[in-house]
């Protein structure tokens, strides 16, 4: 709408804020939108921008709007299944997790009124 209204005023008007448009919405998607979102959902910018392209070309305007969600799936599952791998405990926990510590077997039997003595006690892995 701007355009037109530019282009009524005068020709170079027109294209200047036609150049003006279209500068905005390229910065915005390479630039800002990869590093916003890189931010909120904790990816890499370029990890960002790669499964967005790739998405829209798989499957077009829903792809791009499931590209982060799936891409962030994506990574927490690769993430945990590098820490089995290494069998480390991860230094933070996935996003969204609350944060457990390991306890020995009789701190888990010890349990008052049907609820465990401390709220976010697991069990210890066995293999």
């Amino acid at each position: 709408m701007a355009g037109v209204v530019a282009f009524v005023h005068s020709v170079p008007a027109g294209v200047i804020v036609v150049v003006f448009f279209i500068l905005y919405q390229q910065l915005e998607n390479h630039l800002l939108q990869p590093l916003i979102f890189s931010r909120t959902v904790k990816l890499n910018p370029l990890t960002v921008l790669i499964a967005i392209l790739i998405a829209v070309e798989l499957a077009g305007i829903l792809g791009a709007l499931l590209a982060i969600p799936i891409a962030a799936m994506i990574q927490v599952i690769l993430r945990d299944i590098w820490n089995q791998h290494r069998v480390q405990a991860k230094k933070e926990p996935t996003q969204g997790e609350e944060p457990r510590t390991a306890t020995s077997s009789t701190d888990l039997e010890s349990v008052v009124d049907g609820a465990p003595s401390r709220p976010y006690a697991c069990r210890p892995r066995t293999r």
